[in-house]
């Protein structure tokens, strides 16, 4: 019983690793909410892309 507390006490006073932890979370959050932005208006504005490569164009006149 002792040493189950004993590792309780440990482990609450140990930070070791959980900076890379914090750093993993972060970065799935962040590649989660680009991922997210890119599904919802993807088709938006790759829309707006191909239609102001055509005004370019046309205003070129190629």
């Amino acid at each position: 019983m002792r040493l189950k507390f004993s590792f309780l006490r440990n482990f609450r006073s140990s930070e070791d690793g959980a900076g890379m932890t914090e750093y993993i979370l972060i970065v799935f959050l962040i590649a989660l909410a680009a991922y997210l932005a890119v599904k919802q208006y993807g088709k938006t504005v790759s829309g707006r892309f191909i239609g102001a490569g055509n005004k370019v164009e046309s205003a070129w006149g190629d």
